[in-house]
């Protein structure tokens, strides 16, 4: 009898096993929420631990009792802002953010089940989809190579006007930034918490254009996300965003051809004339692997070389961090498992694995996260489950950090959303120490995309200082440009997009071809003459030399926004001429007597016939002043014009050379007949 009970005993418990995981078996439950509440439901504490860290789960606190922040797909057709959300608070459960067609929401894992079975609306809730950060008396080294030179000084060079969106994860420390007037121009809450990523992109978008005015919007999620482009798209744009600074990059929504939902987002902004400032990646130094399916021998495991079915890499700590994803996206029916391992002797040792299922809701994408990750040689395997299309596209990137490079590796074709979207200003990296001549820093990511588009547009500088510390990356990159950005707006008041236009076209090229596949179409610089400047304040003197318009030469002075004044007359001078260009000539000049120019003189054979068309004829070519420099020395006059008078006129008003002419013929006479009659000495 004892003996049946026991048996009963471990039938019962199997079968309540068999329960709690089918119960967990949800249809409308994806991504790494299915296997967090399987691990839940089965009181398997290291799984749970397991999938929040895959998942990058964002917890309030205890994992088994408080509440997930969840992603909850709405059914089509159902807008966001519209969602009854009193059964969620039935529940004990609130709305963490709205945004378009998805809701965030806190909820705990024991009421996800029970919430569901009331609310038919929800289509599917997952773990949410989260970026990737692409990691005052301060100043950025990279304002100073852009801004050089004194016309940055002018009150309109300076992002006055503009209105910069700094779209982070993280803005600690910026309470602080503020209060040191690192970011002098805050509208908007003072964000903090998530680290402060965000907090260092707002001080070099200051740095860069400390005019602009500066909105930090913290996005965890792609809800959060959705929520901002909402307003901008859908509400009128209340805080009169002129651009986007976006130094991260989000995972798992095209394969980079501008299909994906996040691209779309990104055409909606570019039709309301807001300009995406996007940094484009840190994969290009042994972090990215790129490939078409290859199982030759039939195996299910993919080949990364002959042979070779594991990507292998050395970790020297930290957290590993591993994503892959294929080029599935319309159909998502093919499946691909990733698998983690860790080489112990000859052995190799499973540590972790992603086996999701691609839906309408769940992309195809796995991802592997180990923190606090054992010190040593790691593979990545790659398995088939059912068939994969022949030429199918797949691709590997380490976003963790603390790994060295994959044994095989691609330096090109990594640029991830929305920095692969067209009509985004997506910005690589050169180090601000040799930003005039480069090279571009080695983990700079650039294309081309899946559809041959030149990814980045520009570069600009990294490795800065901010008021938290050094700041590299392409994410110190990105807000450069943005400031740049906001700068040649204020500075020339073109719209937000045709002054992304010029700066991309006013790039200085660098590379081998223009546009380059790796710097696109060159450098962000800031050319005085494009911008409208035409001066440089500090560095002219009182006034500058300038033709008036009447000819003579006068004076402009420097106004503080760059532009010359306009030109300003000298004072009238003894000339014959109308130096003050009032109409009239020497005036006001007690006792000018100006020399006259020699007048033209014709030839008895030169001459015409007809004495009046001869008057005629010079008369047409000498300006009203006077002035018959232009005849003197014509090929039809012989150099026989007499010498003006003394006085030129003036004094009384005569022509000149009236009656005195006369008198020089007779003179010369005389004189000649005086030297044929002088004796010989």
């Amino acid at each position: 009898m004892p003996h049946r009970f026991a048996q009963l005993a471990r039938f019962v418990f199997a079968l309540g096993l068999f329960v709690c995981a089918s119960a967990v078996a949800h249809p409308r439950v994806g991504g790494w929420l299915e296997p967090a509440l399987r691990a839940w439901h089965t009181h398997d504490g290291a799984g749970l631990e397991e999938v929040a860290a895959h998942g990058r789960a964002i917890i309030a606190g205890d994992a088994w009792t408080a509440a997930w922040r969840l992603q909850a797909h709405l059914a089509p057709g159902l807008a966001a802002e519209r969602w009854n959300d009193a059964t969620l608070r039935a529940f004990g459960g609130r709305v963490a953010q709205r945004g378009i067609d998805l809701v965030d929401v806190w909820l705990p894992l024991g009421q996800v089940e029970a919430w569901l079975a009331q609310t038919p609306e929800i289509a599917m809730v997952q773990l949410p989809w989260r970026s990737q950060e692409m990691v005052g008396p301060k100043l950025s080294e990279g304002a100073v190579q852009i801004r050089a030179g004194a016309q940055f000084a002018c009150l309109a060079a300076d992002g006055t006007g503009t209105v910069v969106a700094v779209l982070d994860g993280g803005f600690d420390g910026l309470d602080n930034s503020v209060k040191s007037g690192e970011v002098p121009n805050l509208v908007g809450p003072v964000l903090s918490g998530g680290g402060s990523h965000g907090t260092m992109c707002a001080e070099v978008v200051a740095d860069m254009a400390p005019g602009a005015k500066i909105l930090p919007v913290a996005a965890t999620t792609f809800a959060d996300l959705q929520f901002f482009i909402h307003q901008i798209t859908k509400k009128g744009n209340p805080n009169a965003i002129s651009l986007v600074s976006h130094s991260v990059i989000w995972l798992g929504h095209s394969f980079g051809r501008h299909d994906g939902k996040l691209c779309q987002m990104m055409d909606q902004v570019r039709e309301q004339g807001v300009a995406w400032v996007s940094a484009s990646g840190n994969s290009g130094n042994g972090e990215f692997y790129k490939a078409i399916w290859n199982d030759a021998d039939k195996d299910t495991l993919h080949e990364f070389s002959p042979g070779q079915t594991r990507l292998q890499f050395q970790q020297w700590g930290g957290t590993i961090q591993m994503t892959m994803d294929w080029d599935d996206y319309d159909t998502r029916t093919v499946n691909l498992d990733l698998y983690l391992q860790r080489k112990e002797g000859n052995d190799w040792v499973d540590v972790t694995s992603s086996k999701l299922k691609a839906s309408l809701y769940v992309p195809p994408l796995e991802q592997v996260v180990v923190q606090n990750a054992k010190a040593g040689v790691y593979g990545l395997q790659v398995r088939a489950v059912g068939k994969v299309p022949n030429g199918l596209r797949l691709r590997i990137v380490a976003m963790g950090g603390g790994n060295g490079k994959f044994s095989i590796w691609h330096k090109n074709g990594n640029v991830y959303d929305p920095a692969s979207c067209d009509g985004v200003l997506t910005v690589g990296a050169i180090y601000q120490g040799h930003y005039a001549k480069g090279p571009l820093e080695a983990y700079s990511s650039y294309g081309p995309t899946p559809d041959k588009r030149i990814k980045p547009e520009v570069m600009a500088p990294t490795g800065v200082s901010t008021s938290l510390g050094a700041f590299f990356g392409t994410s110190a990159a990105c807000p450069h440009a943005a400031g740049a950005l906001a700068t040649w707006i204020s500075a020339t008041g073109q719209k937000p997009l045709d002054a992304m236009a010029s700066l991309r076209k006013a790039a200085i090229p660098m590379g081998e071809a223009f546009p380059d596949q790796a710097y696109g179409w060159g450098r962000v610089a800031l050319p005085p003459l494009e911008l409208g400047w035409q001066c440089t304040a500090t560095d002219l003197p009182a006034g500058a030399t300038c033709l008036t318009g009447c000819g003579s030469l006068g004076s402009h002075a420097c106004t503080p926004t760059c532009r010359f004044t306009a030109c300003a007359p000298p004072a009238e001078k003894c000339n014959l001429k109308d130096d003050d260009c009032d109409g009239a000539t020497d005036e006001n000049l007690a006792g000018c007597v100006a020399p006259v120019p020699k007048e033209d003189v014709h030839t008895t054979a030169d001459a015409p016939e007809d004495n009046a068309a001869g008057a005629a004829e010079v008369s047409a070519g000498v300006p009203d002043t006077g002035v018959v420099a232009d005849l003197i020395g014509d090929a039809r006059t012989p150099s026989l014009a007499p010498p003006s008078p003394g006085d030129g006129g003036c004094a009384s008003g005569r022509a000149p050379g009236h009656l005195l002419a006369p008198l020089w013929c007779l003179a010369m006479c005389a004189a000649i007949w005086r030297s044929r009659c002088r004796p010989a000495r």
